[in-house]
């Protein structure tokens, strides 16, 4: 179906992808069986959106039920030459406001207690150690978290600076 200013995609009689002059939208209708999915060469997932789970989101596999988003990626060495190879990398640039705070990563979620019972731990980000599988090379340094240096070019700079509350080390 196309109008002068829209044109409409049809599969099995649902509306799957309208292009309009101010986007593309895809699944407009809220079909609950129509999932998003963009496939590559080596990877049938590459961002996989899933409709009949409550919006959940798979980037590299398909979504998994315990996350919202959930991403899954390998760098393989053989692929890349001349650099550090990262599953995920993030590179940024945030311009500050006059008294205001900027951040390149900031992590903010609210955690919600059940009605009744223990919860044995909730945290705004869990670090699991990484798994090394044994080749034939030495591994210097392995570690969990890795802070390379202080901030610079504040009246004072920290590798790492708790604002308040109990720390523990160790």
């Amino acid at each position: 179906e196309s109008s002068a200013d829209v044109m409409s995609f049809y599969s099995g009689g649902i509306r799957t992808i309208t292009a309009a002059s101010n986007g593309v939208y895809i699944n407009e209708d809220n079909n609950a069986a129509m999932n998003f999915v963009v496939e590559g060469a080596l990877n049938s997932n590459m961002i996989h959106v899933d409709a009949t789970n409550r919006g959940r989101i798979g980037i590299g596999s398909a979504p998994d039920n315990n996350a919202w988003l959930y991403a899954k990626g390998e760098i393989i060495a053989d692929y890349w030459s001349g650099g550090t190879n990262s599953v995920f990398y993030f590179d940024g640039k945030a311009h500050g406001s006059v008294d205001d705070d900027a951040y390149v990563f900031r992590v903010h979620g609210d955690l919600v207690e059940a009605a009744s019972g223990t919860h044995p731990l909730f945290a705004g980000t869990y670090f699991d150690k990484p798994a090394i599988t044994s080749g034939s090379a030495t591994v210097t340094k392995s570690v969990n978290v890795y802070i390379a240096n202080e901030g610079t070019g504040g009246s004072s700079n920290y590798a790492l600076y708790v604002n308040a509350g109990r720390t523990q080390l160790g």
